[in-house]
């Protein structure tokens, strides 16, 4: 399968496994002590190529470090491959006895729910059946994580060649999927051409299915406005004249006002999340009628929304049909012109983003996404992190954003680069993170210099809790109960430049003169760490907000009324426009 690398952690029950892969020279083995960082290591490859990757275990508690990360690949479509040592088959332990043998757990049973495929292995002559069977469902349809676990006795074996079973995947494959995909397509154009105010929203779904530059082409055809998931960031630049913005939950008020006026809703690749259609889901683009175009069946069920139009098929095949089938269809020249007045009346100007004395993270973003260039790849931490970009930045030709928005980990970005050797054909790596996180990752800061790529770390001081002491503030009388008191990392500059004098932190802390440094970052191609000193009092906007009745229900807000809120009668105005 081209699986050529592996992410390991040694542990007593697969040291069978690692010694044979130490004799097979051409395999690569990237040695962790702590299966936490291995498993966001192998995830951080598996978003970057979209190719599986190996990640190998012990059992136990070993197992248990690595299930956050299985989660994440789980919910964000990721593929993975976790091969696990276990105890000796014989020490499994029945349904009524807790544990059996030592550091046991019947990790299969854990991880069922969490992995496309899950499966002990009993016989030494299916493994290879078992492996070429998880290998094909980690790619196949909706891609995920697969788990094999072997107990220590059946590693040991010799096996006769000759008797192992191999799997044959013609027995899962499904023709049937896109039969009817020919007959939507006449259903989406008429739904077009009847529709005065359209939009297209494009999720990580395009990405997945390898039609970046075909959803493009599509949107150049069809002339009608474009918007993105948080994960679909980086499909399309930001200075396309189609694009307008990112909605959600703490998405763009402008794009979330538009989705609320259009009479057509067009949704490529996007699982429509919470996050994207508010908490006041039956509200989401409450004037429109839905397509929605997704290869998972389950999330098609859903019923979060109505929708008109569901399609059951892999993003491609449905643009590729559409830009086949090319239909005449009408201009949207005044639909398009009014979503640029509200675009330019109500973007991130309108949000009145100030510095103190120390920086807003919204200007720094909206100022240093201009200075990065193409051909950069960006990792994200979820959090307050992911809210920042979401608002500044400004995606150029041949970036990648990359994120883990199912989960919002704190402290995804540091760990996902280490599982990155290899950068081509892009130039720089950022990694954008809350400061403490330096710290958890101090040990493997090192590996990072020794990767020789230019990777820059905007490290954020201040944006810790941030959200929770914002609805603290709004909610519970600024009681800051259990988010002022954490330790704040005093002694990182001496502990990082003790241990790696390779590498020093620049602190950017004067909102007055900041663009003098970073003008100069990516000019050397060295790894580097910028400590961004930011105003502790600042507030996260704009963000979906609650009302709270007599009775002290919260009660959400439809997704174009968002924090801080707009005049009831200046917002009914634009949207009856």
């Amino acid at each position: 399968e081209n699986i050529n690398k592996a992410f390991v952690v040694a542990g007593d029950s697969n040291l069978h496994l690692l010694d044979s892969l130490g004799k097979k020279e051409a395999f690569e083995h990237i040695v962790f002590n702590n299966e936490f960082f291995a498993s966001f290591a192998a995830l951080g490859q598996s978003k970057l190529s979209h190719k599986p990757s190996l990640l190998i275990i012990s059992s136990g508690s070993s197992a248990l470090k690595v299930i956050e990360a299985v989660c994440n690949a789980y919910i964000d479509s990721e593929p993975m491959i976790i091969i696990s040592g276990q105890a000796s088959s014989d020490y499994k332990a029945s349904s009524k006895i807790r544990q059996l043998g030592s550091k046991t757990i019947d990790i299969i049973k854990l991880v069922k729910s969490i992995t496309k495929y899950s499966v002990t292995i009993k016989n030494p002559n299916e493994l290879t059946y078992h492996i070429e069977k998880a290998i094909y469902l980690s790619k196949e349809g909706r891609a995920g994580p697969v788990w094999i676990d072997v107990p220590i006795d059946l590693l040991g074996n010799t096996i006769n060649e000759k008797r192992i079973k191999h799997f044959d995947y013609s027995l899962l494959e499904n023709g049937n999927d896109y039969k009817e995909s020919n007959i939507f397509i006449s259903k989406i154009y008429k739904l077009i051409a009847n529709s005065k105010r359209p939009v297209i929203l494009i999720g990580y779904g395009v990405r997945l299915s390898n039609s970046q530059k075909q959803i493009l082409e599509l949107i150049e055809m069809l002339e009608i406005p474009v918007m993105t998931s948080r994960r679909g960031v980086d499909l399309i630049n930001s200075k396309n004249k189609y694009f307008f913005g990112r909605p959600g939950v703490y998405g763009n008020r402008y794009s979330n006002i538009l989705i609320q006026k259009a009479d057509l809703l067009i949704s490529i690749g996007s699982r429509l999340s919470i996050p994207m259609i508010g908490r006041k889901k039956l509200d989401f683009a409450k004037n429109a009628k839905k397509i929605v175009i997704d290869i998972d069946h389950n999330e098609l069920l859903k019923t979060t929304i109505k929708k008109d139009l569901i399609i059951k098929s892999s993003c491609d095949v449905i643009i590729n049909l559409l830009l086949k089938n090319n239909k005449k269809i009408k201009k949207f020249d005044s639909w398009l012109k009014k979503c640029v007045q509200i675009k330019n009346k109500i973007s991130f100007k309108f949000e009145n983003y100030c510095h103190s004395d120390k920086i807003n993270p919204y200007i720094f973003v909206k100022d240093l996404s201009k200075k990065i260039p193409s051909k950069t790849i960006m990792f994200m931490d979820g959090g307050p992190i992911m809210n920042y970009l979401m608002q500044g930045i400004e995606i150029k030709k041949d970036q990648r954003l990359i994120n883990a928005s199912g989960l919002d980990n704190d402290g995804f970005a540091l760990s996902a680069v280490m599982g990155i050797d290899s950068i081509k054909p892009y130039n720089f790596l950022i990694v954008f993170c809350e400061e403490s996180s330096l710290v958890f990752h101090l040990e493997y800061i090192n590996m990072l210099i020794k990767k020789n790529i230019p990777i820059k770390i905007f490290a954020f001081s201040g944006a810790k809790n941030i959200a929770l002491k914002n609805s603290q503030k709004d909610y519970f009388d600024s009681r800051y109960v259990a988010t002022n008191d954490y330790d704040k990392p005093h002694s990182l500059f001496h502990t990082i430049s003790e241990k790696n004098s390779n590498i020093k932190i620049v602190k950017i802390s004067n909102p007055n003169n900041y663009n003098k440094n970073i003008a100069q970052i990516f000019r050397n191609y060295k790894t580097e760490i910028f400590l961004i000193k930011l105003d502790p009092e600042h507030r996260l906007t704009p963000k979906l907000g609650f009302s709270i009745d007599f009775n002290g229900k919260w009660l959400p807000k439809s997704l174009e009324d968002m924090h801080p809120f707009m005049e009831k009668q200046k917002l009914k105005k634009i949207m009856d426009e």
